[in-house]
């Protein structure tokens, strides 16, 4: 396999982290209510995590053991996202026609050639980009956010810096969830800073 094409990286270097143990599912007897609790569909596959790194990508099981050979199609997938480095928790399925997922098929796959099998990526990303932006200045609390005024917060789930104008103040002070992060319209915010100039 050819080595992946990193994008030009920006700012300090920061430490991979390695495997990351996931969180697993819990059994208990009645399903949670509420706007503040997102569902997901329970997969039939393998769970797994997804390596980005050093030019290469690499597919471990969720015990943290080196599968990249047997779920090699995953591992060349991979060359298509565009990161330089990522940790990505997902589910290594077989999909049918229906979307629904068969354990058994997935098995039965794996002795061969493996060329249906694709990765569902769950919610989180558990890790992207291997630098820390410098430019970036430090985030203060979001109990100190103040909405009318024009800043930049920064969104935990998908490690990005979104631009706020202060023009939806007043949605925000009426739906926002504020629990140390802020919780508004599918963004999870946890620390917010001046707008950049310059």
């Amino acid at each position: 396999m050819a080595p992946r094409k990193k994008p030009a990286a920006i700012g300090a270097k920061a430490p991979f982290p390695g495997f990351i143990e996931p969180a697993l599912a819990t059994s208990i007897e009645k399903v949670p209510t509420g706007e503040r609790w997102v569902h997901e569909i329970k997969f039939d596959g393998y769970r797994v995590q997804l390596h980005i790194a050093n030019d290469a990508a690499k597919v471990f099981t969720r015990n943290g053991h080196d599968w990249t050979n047997r779920f090699n199609k995953i591992a060349h997938d991979a060359f298509l996202i565009s990161a330089s480095s990522a940790i990505i928790d997902g589910e290594v399925v077989v999909p049918a026609a229906d979307g629904t997922t068969d354990f058994s098929i997935l098995q039965n796959e794996l002795k061969g050639r493996s060329t249906k099998i694709v990765m569902v990526a769950f919610l989180g990303v558990l890790r992207k980009r291997e630098r820390k932006l410098s430019s970036v200045p430090e985030m203060k609390p979001m109990a100190s956010f103040d909405p009318s005024q024009p800043a930049i917060l920064h969104d935990r789930f998908t490690d990005k810096i979104e631009t706020w104008t202060g023009e939806d103040a007043d949605d925000y002070r009426e739906n926002a969830m504020v629990d140390g992060t802020v919780e508004w319209r599918g963004f999870v915010f946890d620390g917010w800073g001046d707008v950049l100039v310059g």
